[in-house]
């Protein structure tokens, strides 16, 4: 798992991954109307891309999450799952970010047994 952070942006992004096929990984995962109770609102089939967004709250004006998914030469998925303040001059996100990419990641292990 690797994890990296543009704090101009309010983005976090995390990359790991999954030892079962990425069709399988893809096709459950965006056939789904929501993950981890962030809901699916865009599937692009051709890139392996499923888009997130959540609607602003408190301590938020919302976010943009994007799980990609890659197919290694030696097998397995790769997942990059990125998430990203909806307001592109957001300074703080008070760990929103984080906690969308922690709980997409719990989310997607807990089904695979990570």
């Amino acid at each position: 798992m690797q994890e990296s952070v543009d704090y101009m942006a309010c983005e976090k992004q995390m990359d790991f991954m999954l030892t079962a096929p990425i069709i399988s990984v893809f096709n459950y995962l965006s056939s789904l109307p929501s993950i981890a109770n962030i809901k699916v609102t865009f599937v692009d089939r051709q890139n392996y891309i499923i888009h997130l967004s959540n609607s602003a709250s408190f301590t938020s004006w919302g976010e943009d999450i994007t799980i990609s998914f890659f197919d290694p030469m030696n097998g397995g998925t790769r997942i990059i799952v990125k998430s990203k303040s909806t307001v592109p001059i957001t300074l703080v996100d008070y760990g929103k970010n984080q906690n969308n990419v922690m709980s997409i990641y719990q989310y997607i292990a807990s089904l695979y047994n990570r």
